[in-house]
């Protein structure tokens, strides 16, 4: 991702980037003056996080040439979102203040911090943060996000942030120090009403857009947050689940079998002339379970009040429930209630050298067909084999999705269900980025994602993984 970032600092000549540690060993200095560690070790925290989905490089990029464009732009990218990542929590306008009137305290201010790109990211990130905790309304959203020439990195900083808030229940309602650089809450009432903002943001906004960045795992552990914080009873069993002992043997017994299947499956299609992508998601996240048991609840209330709802979109994915409807139904919902514990994705690309998507139709349903039949004939020795029953079917919606899918419908008591999807390449990017994307199925509001998929355009084509949802 970080090669296709323009580096929105002051200085506009290329000059070497700062590393990865010295970042680091800056940031640490800079919260050891104002005696603010635990913002530090949150820091640090987000910048791990962003490395492991890749949104940052993991270390600093050695490749810095002076004369390569690409090059320079990827090193000074990194380095500069690390910095955002490394003082994200600081108030820019303060330190603007700061150095326009108060000279003397440069001294403990990072040279990095000087620049009038870092502190228009500060700002920028600061701006999203009183939206996410006043409850503001998605045009305000757009107005931050689709402001200034380049797309702000402070939203990427965002997500990587809101994926290790609160996660530790010790630093929950956590009161700042008390200093104007640093965001504070005013009393534990409005910390907790913040809170619920934020929550409530990072369901309707921040998830859909960390999905449609293709990180999905962030996306899902911004929803395990909100749930935390917003619906407490559906993460709190969620998160139980995760702990049964005799569950996650049946879950891990499951990934090997589909494990099995991906490896018979792949030489079975690649022995027969079809070249394929094959991708394994080893369980959901419990964040996007909490997300697909509350559109189940609220369907269900819904419909037991007279209101009928057949499918939850937008505002719907933050319907306030009645606890009494969550403690009705909660308890019903078991490992196996999710028929995609585990998934396999199936993805054609070409059959004998000819790409499938530029098959005239009739040659094109023919190798699927072929295809469906040999991956039929896998999972049916492997179902019979172990005592699966399932049920194979072509499912097209009215928002363009297509996909054969097959469902495991009967299981064995100490199995789990699993699913494999079979598509072409154009299937899976409409299901990828098109109207049947899982970031609007997730809430994501369409306008809001049209400014985002529009500014935000190379990061978003740059960040998609593919992986199972």
């Amino acid at each position: 991702m970080a090669k296709v970032l323009r580096y929105t600092g002051e200085k506009t000549e290329r000059v070497p980037p700062h590393s990865i540690d010295h970042v680091t060993h800056t940031a640490r200095h800079f919260f050891e003056f104002h005696n603010a560690m635990p913002l530090f070790e949150h820091c640090h925290k987000v910048a791990t996080r962003a490395r492991e989905v890749s949104m940052v490089e993991p270390a600093a990029i050695e490749a810095f040439d002076h004369e390569d464009d690409s090059k320079s732009e990827r090193a000074c990218a990194n380095s500069f979102l690390h910095q955002i990542m490394m003082f994200h929590v600081v108030r820019a306008s303060r330190v603007a203040s700061i150095l326009s009137s108060c000279q003397e305290h440069s001294s403990y201010i990072p040279d990095m911090l000087m620049g009038v790109g870092l502190l228009h990211e500060l700002n920028v990130f600061n701006q999203l943060t009183s939206l996410n905790r006043s409850g503001a309304e998605l045009p305000e959203y757009q107005d931050v996000l689709n402001g200034g020439k380049h797309p702000s990195l402070a939203l990427l900083a965002m997500l990587a942030d809101y994926a290790v808030t609160h996660v530790d229940p010790n630093t929950r309602g956590f009161i700042g120090p008390q200093s104007s650089l640093f965001r504070t809450y005013d009393s534990e009432s409005s910390a907790h009403q913040a809170l619920v903002n934020d929550a409530v943001a990072g369901e309707k906004i921040l998830a859909p857009i960390a999905e449609l960045f293709g990180y999905s795992s962030l996306a899902g552990d911004i929803l395990r947050h909100a749930y935390h914080t917003n619906h407490p009873l559906i993460h709190d069993h969620v998160m139980s689940l995760f702990q049964d002992s005799a569950g996650l043997e049946s879950l891990a017994k499951t990934q090997k079998i589909v494990e099995q299947l991906k490896d018979e499956v792949a030489q079975k299609l690649n022995g027969n002339g079809f070249d394929v992508e094959i991708m394994f998601r080893s369980h959901k996240h419990p964040g996007k379970m909490m997300r697909k048991i509350f559109r189940s609840i609220t369907e269900a209330h819904l419909n037991q009040i007279g209101i009928k709802c057949n499918k939850l979109e937008g505002d719907m994915c933050c319907y306030s429930l009645p606890v009494e409807a969550i403690e009705q139904r909660i308890n019903t919902y078991s490992m196996n209630t999710f028929y995609d514990s585990v998934a396999m994705k199936i993805v054609l690309k070409s059959y004998k050298g000819q790409k499938i998507d530029d098959m005239d139709v009739e040659q094109r349903d023919l190798a699927i067909l072929e295809a469906r039949l040999f991956v039929d004939r896998c999972i049916g020795s492997k179902c019979n084999e172990l005592g699966y029953k399932f049920n194979s079917q072509f499912r097209e919606k009215p928002n363009g999705y297509k996909g054969w899918h097959v469902d495991t419908t009967l299981y064995p008591v100490h199995l789990l269900p699993f699913e494999v999807q079979l598509k072409t390449e154009e299937w899976h990017r409409i299901a990828e980025q098109g109207g049947a994307a899982h970031y609007l199925y997730l809430g994501g509001n369409p306008s809001l994602i049209d400014v985002v998929k529009a500014k935000y355009h190379d990061i978003v084509h740059q960040g998609l993984n593919g992986h199972c949802k």
